[in-house]
């Protein structure tokens, strides 16, 4: 069984924006990347939840929760990649 949610993203801008994500920022927000192989959370001040995405936007591996100061891989088949608060996955 197929299930579709809406969620609001923003998508930074330039090559800096996207370098950046959410580092240093102060309260989270969801955003939208596209990159292969990985993410990190150096210097986030609150845990994310990471929903990664295939072209079409089916989502092919999540992890919640993740915390500060980690790195998270995945298949670089893959590269929508959508950083989300704590929470938006049990939602």
């Amino acid at each position: 069984m197929s299930k579709y949610i809406k969620l609001d993203v923003l998508e930074p801008d330039g090559l800096c924006g996207k370098m950046k994500g959410l580092m240093f920022a102060k309260k989270p927000k969801n955003i939208i990347l596209k990159t292969r192989f990985g993410i990190h959370t150096f210097f986030l001040k609150f845990p994310i939840d990471v929903i990664v995405c295939d072209r079409n936007f089916v989502v092919k591996k999540i992890k919640i929760g993740l915390k500060s100061n980690r790195i998270f891989f995945w298949n670089p088949l893959y590269y929508n990649v959508i950083e989300a608060n704590t929470g938006t996955i049990k939602r």
